[in-house]
């Protein structure tokens, strides 16, 4: 799996409830983002909370850390699955797909560091733990994924990679400048990369911003990366506000 395909899981999430009459098997797409400061927030916890106490009065289990990472935007598409076909057995979501489509849309979606953070555990860099259910940014991942990583490896000469030639299908893009920060976009970004191509870099990401097929949130994109630039000790890839390209572990 690439981070392209990860992109489709949240378009395509299986949901299966094993009902007294018939079993659903209904396919629900995750369109929006969804982080934990949006205006919002509180009344989708809310939602989310009614379906998974829902779900454990009837003896299903949905664990702590699902909840958590539902709850802050950190969701990954099996967290998603289990909670829509729970919701559907305890009866706290209709058994139809057009009405689990309107309450995903509603109630459920990912923010950029979610979508790498359940990447890099899909493809086995990372495990879930309390910080990650919570959320890491952009420093956090630098600090903990890219530079560890160089360390280790020295894949580099740094723990940034400057040259073009020299990235790779799941290399991470942070809109931060060099050396951990200071972080460039408020909030910050992240993006991963797909392939290298003639244009750019094919990437995977979720951005917040309309892909014009109605994705907000996990959507494919080119990112291209122009020039570097200098200042203050640091030193960025011009790219809007400037990014850095680093690498995590096992690669």
């Amino acid at each position: 799996m690439d981070a392209s395909d990860f992109v489709d899981r949240y378009w395509n999430l299986s949901v299966d409830a094993d009902m007294p009459n018939a079993p659903l098997n209904a396919t629900v797409s995750i369109n929006k983002y969804l982080i934990a400061t949006q205006g919002n927030i509180s009344q989708i916890r809310a939602n989310q909370w009614t379906v998974i106490s829902s779900a454990r009065q009837k003896g299903i289990t949905i664990d702590d850390g699902v909840v958590a990472r539902l709850r802050n935007g950190k969701g990954s598409p099996d967290d998603m699955e289990l909670v829509l076909g729970a919701g559907v057995e305890s009866g706290a979501l209709k058994a139809d797909e057009q009405a689990l489509q309107r309450w995903a849309d509603a109630n459920l979606g990912v923010d950029c560091t979610g979508f790498t953070i359940a990447y890099l555990v899909e493809i086995g860099v990372l495990e879930w733990n309390g910080t990650l259910n919570g959320g890491a940014g952009c420093p956090w991942i630098y600090q903990n994924i890219a530079k560890k990583n160089w360390v280790l490896h020295k894949y580099a000469d740094q723990p940034e990679i400057w040259n073009t030639d020299d990235m790779q299908a799941d290399d991470i893009i942070l809109w931060m400048q060099s050396g951990g920060g200071p972080e460039t976009k408020s909030p910050g970004h992240i993006s991963v990369v797909v392939d290298v191509g003639d244009n750019g870099l094919d990437c995977a990401e979720s951005n917040g911003a309309d892909d014009g097929a109605g994705h907000s949130g996990p959507q494919n994109t080119v990112r291209q990366l122009s020039a570097t630039k200098t200042g203050g000790g640091k030193r960025w890839w011009q790219h809007g506000s400037g990014v850095i390209v680093v690498r995590p572990d096992g690669t």
